[in-house]
């Protein structure tokens, strides 16, 4: 990665970012070569050997079934936006944000235990809820996994406010140092409050 202070190499780091997201946008490449990408939903697994597990379902067909079935090595993303940076200088605006990306195989998961399984963990990451999922529901739908231990983090996390206003004061500082600087240079006199306003409405007209 270009960006090394933005990368997020460790297992919290990462697993931060992936409770945020809601969507993993999954990249493939059908027998003639061409990209295909889709965005879905998803719940994961972190395994104790840090392997990443993504698990997914849809219809038992589709376009990209069928190339998964041929070709089951993909590409991943999920991203989650925070918010503007610098909206006002379009030279210097970007987004505060977080986001994974990786590869790995697809693995589709046919024993239907884990079928329910994979499915509960689904609906708890994009619910925040508990559901028990029995063989009823898996019967029509296709259930795979992506098992990835290529993956990384990279992050530009949105300064603290304390950290902020502490910027601010530091600038307030400066700004009244240089404006003492410029009035005893030019009147050659103590700085009180009423010449403070004075040098004050002088500098902001700068």
């Amino acid at each position: 990665m270009r960006r090394k202070d933005r990368e997020v190499k460790d297992k919290n780091g990462i697993e931060e970012i992936i409770i945020q997201c809601k969507t993993c946008h999954v990249s493939m490449v059908d027998d003639e070569g061409i990209p295909y990408i889709v965005p879905l939903s998803y719940g994961y697994k972190f395994l104790k050997d840090n392997t990443l597990e993504l698990y997914f379902h849809s219809a038992l067909e589709g376009k990209k079934l069928d190339i998964l079935k041929k070709n089951n090595k993909v590409g991943f993303a999920m991203s989650f936006e925070g918010e503007p940076l610098h909206p006002e200088t379009p030279c210097n605006s970007g987004y505060y944000f977080a986001s994974i990306i990786g590869h790995g195989e697809v693995i589709f998961i046919h024993d239907i235990s884990e079928k329910c399984d994979a499915l509960s963990i689904m609906f708890k990451h994009q619910t925040g809820k508990d559901f028990v999922f029995d063989s009823s529901h898996c019967e029509n739908i296709c259930v795979y996994k992506i098992v990835s231990t290529e993956f990384t983090g990279k992050k530009k996390p949105r300064p603290n406010v304390w950290f902020l206003e502490i910027a601010k004061m530091e600038y307030l500082i400066s700004f009244l140092n240089i404006s003492y600087f410029f009035y005893f240079m030019c009147f050659q006199k103590p700085l009180n409050m009423i010449n403070l306003k004075v040098i004050l409405t002088f500098m902001g007209g700068f």
